[in-house]
């Protein structure tokens, strides 16, 4: 099985004074997401830019790790 790697963007926005997780963008390679981040940096609260590595017909997630919406 061949092993994938997504590079997603994930904003933030300030909101009654606290930081919520707002959208998720998955791009096409590591430059396209540093871009984007740095882009939507200038308009959001916040925004991180990751990877995820994995299968893609076995690892399945409803969400990414370690981001939840409150």
């Amino acid at each position: 099985m061949q092993r994938k790697t997504i590079y997603c963007t994930q904003t933030f926005a300030r909101i009654d004074g606290r930081i919520v997780p707002m959208n998720r963008r998955q791009h096409l390679n590591a430059e396209r997401a540093m871009r984007a981040a740095s882009i939507l940096a200038q308009r959001k609260a916040g925004v991180a830019v990751f990877s995820l590595d994995g299968v893609p017909s076995v690892d399945h997630a409803r969400s990414s790790p370690g981001f939840s919406r409150q």
